[in-house]
């Protein structure tokens, strides 16, 4: 009785490793999300945008990017939506401030969560280094108080 009880205890303990190692789930394939460089900053927008691939068997929801005056940043902060399943996009960013450091990343959301890309900070252009043009017309019919524009 006693063989036949520790038996059955091993046997038991046996069964339980195997279950729980079976039990460990391997994902096949792998998600890639990369964030395109900063260009085209102003004073108050700029230009990014990723690159989502997928190998396996995921599906891909929306993607875009996402930023904040922190570093960083998530789809808690301001984002884009610029795509949905995987590809290249670009992205928009809009209603910065002034000479104001930003952190950006691209993001793809899927069934598992939410996948970042690598984080790029920029600077917004300040408002001293914006560029102006004020067009004139030639000026005519000078006197010691008046002219004539245009």
């Amino acid at each position: 009785m006693f063989k036949t009880n520790l038996l059955r205890k091993g046997i038991s303990i046996l069964i339980t490793i195997l279950l729980l190692c079976s039990c460990d789930k391997k994902e096949d394939g792998k998600i890639t999300v990369v964030t395109k460089p900063v260009t085209d900053v102003t004073v108050s927008s700029a230009k990014s945008g990723g690159n989502v691939t997928v190998t396996g068997n995921f599906s891909i929801g929306m993607c875009g990017v996402c930023w904040s005056k922190s570093p960083s940043p998530s789809t808690n902060d301001y984002f884009t939506t610029d795509n949905t399943g995987a590809g290249e996009f670009v992205s928009n960013i809009k209603n910065l401030e002034p000479d104001t450091k930003y952190f950006v990343r691209a993001y793809a959301t899927t069934s598992s969560g939410i996948m970042y890309g690598e984080e790029i900070d920029f600077t917004t252009e300040s408002l001293s280094v914006a560029s102006v043009t004020v067009n004139t017309s030639e000026v005519s019919e000078i006197t010691a108080s008046t002219a004539k524009c245009g």
